[in-house]
């Protein structure tokens, strides 16, 4: 099984909402294409309220969760041209 890679950490509060946003124009602009859709999704009991994407980016907003557990944001795009790219993201859910 191959080792997981996370582009980005981040924490989040029980019952807070919190956003964040993956950047993809390092991956995207050298080969000239741009995000035509998005998917994000996250493991166990942490929900995604929103989510949403641009060219270059995807944002999403997560809710939930239980404090001191780890979760991951998996966001995964499809451009243009019909490639798919994947980045996580490590949400560390924390009491505040």
């Amino acid at each position: 099984m191959a080792r997981q890679l996370f582009v980005d950490q981040t924490r989040k509060g029980p019952t807070e909402i919190l956003d964040h946003t993956v950047n993809w124009v390092d991956i995207l602009d050298p080969i000239e294409d741009t995000i035509a859709d998005a998917v994000v999704e996250v493991d166990g009991d942490m929900t995604i309220s929103t989510a949403q994407f641009t060219e270059f980016d995807t944002t999403a907003w997560l809710s939930g969760g239980t404090a001191g557990k780890r979760y991951v944001a998996a966001h995964t795009i499809t451009t243009t041209s019909g490639r798919k790219f994947r980045r996580s993201v490590r949400v560390l859910c924390v009491q505040r």
